[in-house]
């Protein structure tokens, strides 16, 4: 028997700021370490903001400001409001969903903790004793699965029969189970005519035997899908045209 462990346990950031107050130091943070984001899940981070006696501070009426910037640049990638769950020990959370990850490449950034208050005063937190204010992020990309873009066809060839063929797709039958799904967008400009969905099990890049798996009738049409399952070694779509046009489909398996 296999036996894999996993450990659910929260991300905790620890920030520092004195504001006004003046405290004696008897403790020392000497650096913070590296904190991950993981795309394709949505992501906590607990933060914790303490004064520089390693106490929890009081941050009632602070908004805290949780910021992401480029490495190199230092362009402003994020910034999100932090929700205090128990601002008289400086306790926070920020959230980042799996959509707000989306358009954040993988990588390596900083981040950096400032407070606002009614005044709309800002004032930079701190992540060590040695006043930095930057932080340590990575954003990972794989661990969840990577989306791969669709395939795109925008060229149809008029063959002798009458019909437009497409180019030749690629229905990767190593990643679908017996029952593949298949979706493929039909982007058109008051289309009419049929659209025939064809495959094939030659394993060729030019194969010569297909079948008829789905033929679609369309009046007027602009943008639609179809949807099938099974699993094909290469697909192609052929139509006749009527009115209008099929500019291009995207296909995903």
């Amino acid at each position: 028997m296999q036996l894999n462990s996993s450990y659910l346990y929260p991300m905790k950031i620890e920030f520092y700021q004195n504001g006004d107050s003046y405290i004696t130091e008897r403790y020392h943070q000497v650096y913070q370490r590296t904190y991950y984001l993981y795309k394709g899940v949505d992501n906590r981070l607990d933060i914790h903001v303490k004064n520089s006696d390693q106490k929890s501070k009081n941050t009632t009426g602070l908004t805290l400001v949780f910021n992401i910037t480029a490495n190199e640049s230092g362009e402003l990638v994020a910034q999100k409001d932090c929700t205090a769950y128990d601002a008289t020990s400086g306790r926070y959370y920020v959230n980042f969903s799996e959509q707000e990850l989306y358009d954040i490449k993988a990588g390596f950034y900083n981040f950096s903790l400032h407070t606002v208050d009614s005044n709309g005063t800002k004032r930079p937190a701190y992540g060590d004793a040695k006043h930095d204010a930057r932080g340590q992020l990575e954003v990972k990309g794989n661990e969840y699965g990577k989306e791969i873009a669709s395939t795109e066809v925008d060229t149809f060839n008029l063959m002798g029969d009458g019909y437009y063929y497409s180019t030749v797709l690629d229905a990767q039958p190593e990643f679908n189970s017996n029952s593949g799904l298949h979706t493929i967008a039909f982007y058109m400009d008051g289309f009419s005519g049929d659209v025939i969905i064809q495959g094939t099990l030659e394993n060729t890049t030019d194969p010569t035997k297909w079948i008829d798996i789905d033929t679609k009738t369309y009046s007027s049409s602009d943008l639609t899908y179809a949807n099938f399952n099974g699993v094909w070694s290469h697909l192609r779509i052929k139509h006749n045209l009527v009115n209008g046009t099929l500019d291009k489909i995207l296909y995903r398996y």
